[in-house]
């Protein structure tokens, strides 16, 4: 699984950009993600009231039903509500974002692709949430790139892959294997699942967590079907339905997401990872709209795989959900829940389930069992709406084993929630106190799993608390640059695409919006003088925001704005971009309406000061040179940066559509160009790309040939293939990802 057939499949990804689910009734979703070194555990509370409490760093909630619209986000230490920082969060309809907060003051939200998927794909991307860390590549073991180029904080396409277990790894961009930041780890990605690999912590003391979400069914009717290993005795095994492998590699006591699988009988087997020998198969039928906990576990020895069905596939948006499933015989297994009334005890006797219905609340759930020599377990954070906690009580080699599975949720929900849980505390904050020494406690090492944590000792000297830092307030809008990874957007110096370029912005940039196109001004040494009877007369400048309706705003596509930023000289560069290709948020950090922004004459000039950080002036690169301009690409695909120029060779880089390369050679058939991307050296293929001289289209044989070499200019190996016949992109018709 982590060979040959990795090799195949990472030749033919496709990354799709980021994108929203699509629920039915309108709502969002937000999970919060605490990845801020040095924060004390922390409470989340929205628009006032609590909605994740004691969350760790290192830890993620799982997704949170919210009304579309603007909402408070407050993030507070643990047990106190004096706010650590607040901060305003818009969440559109069917949207479902992931809040990281990876440095003290604020969260940083990405969008999570939960659009369907078919059964035996899974769906994957990265965040880069380690601040004093560059950029950083995820390859493959061997070092080829899967996601390569990752800018802090910045979001990434997705890629939808076959279910397997991936070894992967995050190294600064361009660097050695054995300079890792996170070393090679196994990723087992499960069918119907989307997954972050998030890279967290520092560069000294990085470590890695793996989010996933189910993503939303392919067909109405379909079922959720949770798979939870507790069978004592097997490590790892595979999953596998009707001969299709849905969980590659799922560890002893793990549970899967509740993966949508169309309703149907299906035959249900474990094997070993790659090994295609059943231990242990049975049947299960799932009726649609139903969900499903399927348990493997052991009984006098042997593995055994039982079927529970736990309810509804749907929840209400102001419900939590408590499913206690039983497999260990001759044993009670007991939940005990509660919200503001008295202690509710749930008993389940051997191999059966009972799920009920529980009102949010902070309090801890228990789970017991009435073996002498069992112990404890349960929920601590407590249980909030629109979650799905599922306990499974197993047998061990010497007592029951009881396993609090990590609370999913899964985008079904109805509705949204009409009264989260009020703020039960009021004392005040002991917020990252520097006053007094504190004794040296052990540093814990995230690992993968949230649940784990390994602990090692550190220096004797007491370690410094954090303090937030003070948010200023902005004084103008700001705009970020919203582009695929590798495409750039144009600074003009008018507001027009066809004005000078001052230099390429690349995603994630942002500038202060000084304001939008207006009426042209006449310069100070202009006087004016009367126009002549019968001359034809300018045409007046009209405001499109005349007109508009409360509710309406001016067409994005159609408005320039005139912005600037900061050099690392202390210059100012001032620029016209377009608004298509922007977030503009206001001084609050709302979403910021363009006719709302001030009027700036079209005739004033952009002026580059200086060049800011990440800013490249383009006077230079594409003059004067043969350039490549990858085109007609569908919507979200990229075309493959090839070591040799075969369509077989190694893939170095995925480029998206509009990317101007610089051009060194061809090969002697003319069908493949040799081009410099961002500082890398490989080939493209002729029929996806625009050649040109200072912007006029020219012939590929006029551009010199290159002799058989890689990217390196090393010679091609003996007998490797020169073939061609031009590699398609990750685009083209019978590309087995499709676009």
């Amino acid at each position: 699984m982590r060979k040959a057939f990795v090799l195949l499949v990472m030749l033919t990804l496709v990354i799709m950009p980021m994108a929203a689910f699509a629920q039915t009734d309108g709502a969002a979703a937000i999970r919060f993600v605490h990845v801020v070194n040095g924060a004390p555990t922390v409470d989340v509370y929205v628009d006032g009231a609590i909605r994740y409490s004691a969350l760790d760093f290192g830890q993620a909630t799982p997704y949170l039903p919210i009304a579309a619209g603007s909402h408070q986000v407050t993030v507070t230490s643990a047990g106190n509500t004096a706010a650590l920082w607040e901060q305003s969060i818009d969440a559109a309809a069917d949207q479902a974002l992931v809040a990281v907060a990876s440095t003290a003051g604020s969260f940083t939200v990405f969008t999570d692709d939960l659009n369907p998927l078919p059964v035996g794909r899974a769906r994957l991307t990265a965040i880069h949430a380690i601040a004093d860390a560059g950029a950083v590549d995820v390859v493959l073991a061997d070092g080829r790139p899967v996601i390569p180029n990752l800018a802090y904080n910045q979001p990434y396409g997705t890629l939808d892959v076959p279910v397997n277990t991936y070894e992967l790894l995050v190294l600064p961009t361009g660097g050695a294997l054995d300079g890792a930041l996170i070393p090679p780890t196994p990723f087992g990605l499960a069918t119907g699942t989307s997954y972050i690999i998030l890279a967290y912590g520092t560069s000294a003391s990085p470590a890695a967590l793996l989010l996933s979400a189910p993503t939303l069914p392919n067909a109405e009717g379909s079922a959720g079907v949770r798979v939870v290993h507790a069978a004592d005795g097997l490590k790892e095994v595979d999953v596998s339905a009707n001969g299709t492998l849905l969980v590659p590699s799922l560890g002893y006591e793990a549970a899967t997401e509740y993966l949508a699988l169309p309703a149907g009988e299906y035959e249900i087997t474990l094997t070993e990872p790659g090994d295609a020998t059943a231990i242990v198969t049975t049947t299960v039928e799932v009726a649609g709209n139903m969900r499903y906990v399927i348990v493997a576990s052991a009984a006098g020895g042997a593995p055994v795989i039982s079927a529970f069905s736990t309810g509804a596939a749907t929840i209400t948006a102001d419900e939590a959900v408590l499913s206690l499933i039983n497999v260990a015989p001759n044993i009670t297994a007991v939940a005990s829940y509660g919200s503001a009334g008295p202690v509710q005890d749930t008993e389940v006797a051997g191999q059966e389930s009972t799920s009920v219905v529980v009102t949010p609340t902070t309090q801890e759930i228990a789970i017991s069992t009435d073996s002498p020599l069992g112990s404890g377990s349960g929920f601590g954070t407590g249980m909030f709406g629109g979650v799905f906690y599922d306990a499974v009580v197993s047998p061990g080699e010497n007592a029951p084993v009881i396993s609090a599975l990590q609370p999913v949720s899964v985008p079904l929900t109805a509705g949204v929630p009409t009264a989260a849980i009020p703020a039960v505390v009021s004392a005040p904050a002991e917020v990252f106190a520097t006053s007094t020494p504190q004794q040296p406690q052990p540093q814990v090492l995230p690992t993968a799993d949230p649940n784990i944590a390994v602990a090692t000792p550190t220096n004797s000297q007491p370690q410094p608390q954090i303090l937030p830092p003070v948010q200023p307030t902005p004084t103008l809008p700001t705009a970020r640059v919203i582009l695929n990874p590798g495409a750039n957007l144009h600074l003009r110096q008018y507001p027009s695409a066809e004005a000078f370029s001052l230099g390429l912005a690349p995603a994630g940039t942002v500038f202060r919006v000084l304001g939008r196109e207006g009426a042209p001004e006449a310069p100070t040494f202009f006087t004016p003088t009367p126009t002549p009877v019968g001359a034809p007369t300018p045409t007046p400048f009209i405001d499109p925001a005349v007109g508009l309706g409360e509710d309406e705003d001016l067409v994005p596509f159609e408005t320039w704005l005139f912005v600037e930023f900061d050099t690392p000289d202390g210059g100012i560069i001032t620029a016209w971009v377009n608004a298509q290709y922007l977030e503009i948020r206001d001084t609050r950090g709302r979403l910021q309406k363009l006719k709302e922004l001030p009027l700036i004459p079209r005739n004033r000039a952009g002026q580059q000061g200086g060049v800011a950080p990440g800013i490249a002036p383009t006077q230079n690169p594409f003059r004067n040179v043969n350039v490549a301009t990858v085109q007609g690409l569908s919507p979200g695909a990229n075309l493959h940066l090839r070591r040799f120029d075969d369509a077989q060779s190694e893939s170095l880089a995925l480029i998206p559509n509009g990317t101007a390369m610089i051009v060194l050679g061809r090969n002697a058939t003319g069908d493949w160009l040799q081009v410099d991307y961002q500082g890398t050296i490989g080939w493209v293929a002729v029929p996806y790309v625009r050649v040109s001289y200072n912007e006029d289209e020219i012939d590929v044989l006029t551009i010199p040939v290159i002799g058989d070499s890689d990217s390196s200019g090393t010679p091609r190996p003996p007998g490797a293939p020169n073939v061609g016949v031009g590699g398609p992109p990750t685009d083209a018709p019978g590309d087995e990802s499709g676009d």
